[in-house]
C-alpha cells in the first residue's frame, strides 16, 4: 500500500530541504527522501560548508603568518590539523542539526533511503533492504551532483583524492597536485598553501576559473603565485606512474612542451556530474543529455507532474543558492502561485580564494554580443582606503551596463562575496548607471569601490 502526499521530493541538499520548508509553509503534504541519514546534501556535508570552515581558517593563518608582523602584532606559524578538522566537522553537523530542526518544525515528513520513480507520480524508496512505495501528484528530483572522474586517475581516497575525500584528510601531503582550475580546484589550491602544503594546478584551457571576466582570472594567477601556487595553464595531463618518491605526473603544455612532476597526493577537481543514475526516468521516457534532466525556468519536465532542481537540471549553474531558488519558484507554480521564471542573469557566484571573487550579469564581451552601447567602470581596491587599512589592496571592482542599466558587477577584493549584494539589487530593478552613481556609500568602507567603478563609467571617476 502507498502513502500519499501532495508533493515528494527526492534529495534534501538546498534545493530540496529550502523546497519542502516553501511547499509547508503553503500548507502542501510533503515527504523529502533522503538517502543519507540526515538532511543537508552535499554543500552541507562535502562541498559549501566544511571548504568555507577550512578557508576562513587559511585565511586567519595568512593574514598572522604575512601581514600581522608588518602591523606591530607578531607572527605566528603553528596550526593544529586535527584542532581545525574537528572545528569544521563541528560547525557541520551544527548547520545540519539546525536544517532538521526547521524541517521537524515545519512538519515536514523526512523518509531515509534512496528514492526511485516506478511511475509517474510514484516513488520507491529503499532503505536497509525494505521498500517503501509513495504516490503523489507531484515529484520534485533534487539529487544534486558529485564529482566528475578522470580516466586513468581513478580516485581511491588514498593518494588520488576528489573533493569529498580531500576534506577528510588527517594529515596534509607536502606536495599536491591539483588536476582542474576551477571553482573547486583554486579553492582547495587556496586552503593547502595557506597551511604550507606545495601546490600546483594544471588547467586545460588557456584560463582558471572558466566564465570569470578575463582581467580577474588573469589576476587570479598573479594573487595564486602569491601564496606560491603555480598555474600550469593550458595544461592537459597525460599520464601517471607510482614510485616509490610519490607520484609522478606529466602533462603536456603549450607547444608540445612536457611536464613532469612529483606529488604526495593529486586532488581530481575536473567538475561535478549529475546524480540521475537510478532514479528510472529512461523507463518514464525521459531523455537525458549527457545525464542531465532537461527543464524549463519553473522547473517542469516534459514528464506531466515530474519538475527537477538544482545540479541536475541542464544548463543551470551548479550553486547552491540557485538550487535554493530553483526549489522555491518549482513549488510556487505547483501550488497555483504563478512565480516569475529563473533569472540566469540574475544568479551571483562567489569563488573563495585569496582575494575573493564575485560575479553577476554579463561580463563585458556578453554585453557587447547582446548590442547596444556598452559601458564599462573599473575601480581598483589599491585606492580604497578601507582596503589598504585591512592590508588588503589587491583586486579591482568592473561594473558593466547596457543602453545605460546596469548589467553586470564582477569584484576582486576583500570581501566580494558580500559587496556583490549590491549588483544584485542593481540588476533586479534594472537600475541605471546614474542611479547608481547617486547613491552615497559610507566612508571608509569597501562598497565605495562600487561607487567610483559606476562613476568611471561615466567618465567621472574622482579617486583615480
Amino acid at each position: 500500500m502507498s502513502t500519499r502526499f501532495d508533493l515528494i521530493i527526492i534529495g534534501a541538499g538546498p534545493g530540496g530541504y529550502v523546497a519542502a520548508l516553501r511547499a509547508a509553509q503553503l500548507k502542501l503534504n510533503v515527504a523529502l527522501v533522503e538517502r543519507d541519514a540526515q538532511p543537508g546534501g552535499a554543500c552541507l556535508w562535502r562541498g559549501c560548508i566544511p571548504t568555507k570552515c577550512l578557508l576562513e581558517l587559511a585565511e586567519r593563518r595568512r593574514f598572522s603568518a604575512k601581514k600581522a608582523r608588518g602591523l606591530g602584532l607578531g607572527e605566528s606559524q603553528d596550526f593544529n590539523w586535527s584542532k581545525i578538522q574537528a572545528f569544521k566537522d563541528r560547525v557541520v553537523k551544527q548547520n545540519a542539526a539546525g536544517v532538521a530542526a526547521l524541517l521537524k518544525a515545519a512538519g515536514v515528513v523526512i523518509i531515509q533511503g534512496q528514492g526511485r520513480l516506478t511511475a509517474p507520480g510514484r516513488v520507491e524508496v529503499v532503505h536497509a533492504g525494505e521498500a517503501r512505495s509513495l504516490e503523489a501528484p507531484h515529484v520534485i528530483l533534487a539529487t544534486g551532483a558529485q564529482p566528475a572522474s578522470l580516466p586513468g586517475f581513478e580516485v581511491n581516497g588514498e593518494d588520488i583524492l576528489d573533493s569529498t575525500s580531500a576534506l577528510a584528510l588527517s594529515a596534509l601531503p607536502a606536495r599536491l597536485g591539483i588536476i582542474g582550475g576551477g571553482v573547486i580546484g583554486v579553492e582547495f589550491a587556496t586552503v593547502m598553501a595557506s597551511f604550507g602544503v606545495k601546490v600546483a594546478l594544471f588547467e586545460l584551457t588557456p584560463s582558471l576559473t572558466p566564465g570569470v571576466e578575463p582581467e580577474l582570472s588573469a589576476a587570479l594567477v598573479t594573487a595564486l603565485s602569491r601564496l606560491q601556487i603555480k598555474a600550469h595553464l593550458s595544461h592537459a595531463v597525460t599520464g601517471l606512474i607510482r614510485e616509490a618518491g610519490g607520484l609522478r605526473l606529466t602533462a603536456r603544455g603549450p607547444g608540445e612542451a612536457v611536464y613532469e612532476g612529483v606529488f604526495d597526493k593529486l586532488l581530481i577537481a575536473t567538475g561535478r556530474r549529475p546524480q540521475t543514475a537510478g532514479l528510472g526516468l529512461e523507463a518514464l521516457g525521459l531523455a537525458l543529455d549527457r545525464g542531465f534532466v532537461p527543464a524549463d525556468l519553473w522547473g517542469r519536465t516534459p514528464i506531466e507532474g515530474l519538475w527537477a532542481i538544482g545540479d541536475i537540471v541542464a544548463g543551470r549553474p551548479q550553486l547552491a543558492h540557485a538550487a535554493s531558488a530553483m526549489g522555491v519558484i518549482a513549488v510556487e507554480a505547483i501550488a497555483g502561485l504563478d512565480p516569475a521564471p529563473l533569472a540566469l542573469d540574475e544568479i551571483p557566484a562567489v569563488i573563495f580564494t585569496e582575494p575573493e571573487i564575485a560575479t553577476v550579469g554579463l561580463g563585458e564581451a556578453a554585453a557587447m554580443a547582446r548590442g547596444g552601447e556598452v559601458r564599462v567602470g573599473r575601480f581598483p581596491f589599491a585606492a580604497v582606503g578601507k582596503a589598504r587599512v585591512m592590508g588588503k589592496p589587491e583586486g579591482l571592482t568592473q561594473i558593466v551596463a547596457l543602453d545605460g542599466r546596469v548589467v553586470g558587477l564582477h569584484i576582486m577584493g576583500p570581501h566580494a562575496s558580500d559587496l556583490i549584494g549590491e549588483g544584485l539589487v542593481a540588476l533586479k530593478l534594472g537600475a541605471r548607471l546614474e542611479q547608481l552613481a547617486e547613491i552615497i556609500h559610507p566612508h571608509p568602507t569597501l562598497c565605495e569601490g562600487v561607487g567610483e567603478a559606476t562613476l568611471d563609467a561615466l567618465g567621472r571617476a574622482l579617486h583615480r
